[in-house]
């Protein structure tokens, strides 16, 4: 039996990279949505961003269905290269992406569950709540098909591919906010703004 030959350990270059790349892109998509929010508020008006707000602070509660899976694959994927031990982290990201499809599809349930409940929960005006019940479908919806794509990323910061991970978000910032303003200035509303970046 071979011992399986360990991964060479990062260079300081790599780390280097890694930290610049986490702040960049951090900052990146802030300033993003910093010079957006003033837009999408101006086009939406603030009734219709106040709605777009409460129910994606509310939606958004589904993230904590991650259950730390997530992270989990990040920590084996990183073990599991460093032991160069690939058919456990085939397994793994496997599980991970299944487990991640059913919380997704658990996810896109609730939402639609919630939608009869959600204008009344919130006593959301009757001139609001058919655009209330759209929007909690599209961000289940959205949410539910995020959860699973997120263990691509997992597994790249596993593999310590921070500045690839950063580079996907920001050009993923950027599509999402061009679509956004596209979608606002074509008279979309705040329905066309979500489902667009579905």
């Amino acid at each position: 039996m071979t011992t399986p030959k360990a991964s060479p350990p990062l260079s300081r270059f790599q780390i280097f990279v890694g930290i610049i790349s986490n702040y960049a892109g951090k900052f990146f998509i802030l300033g993003i949505w910093f010079l957006l929010t003033p837009l999408i508020l101006h086009q939406l008006g603030p009734t219709s961003f106040g709605l777009w707000t409460l129910v994606g602070s509310f939606v958004n509660y589904g993230l904590l269905l991650d259950l730390g899976i997530g992270s989990a694959v990040v920590k084996y994927v990183a073990e599991y290269r460093a032991k160069d031990d690939l058919e456990m982290g085939r397994r793994l990201v496997a599980t991970a992406l299944c487990l991640y499809t059913l919380l997704g599809l658990l996810l896109i349930s609730l939402s639609l569950v919630l939608v009869p409940v959600f204008p009344y929960l919130f006593q959301i005006p009757a001139t609001e709540r058919s655009t209330a019940s759209w929007l909690v479908v599209l961000m289940g919806v959205n949410l539910g098909i995020s959860i699973p794509c997120s263990t691509s990323l997992a597994v790249l910061r596993g593999l310590q591919r921070f500045y690839l991970v950063n580079l996907i978000s920001i050009l993923g910032s950027l599509i999402s906010a061009a679509m956004t303003v596209g979608v606002l200035f074509m008279g979309g509303g705040v329905v066309g703004m979500v489902a667009i970046n579905i």
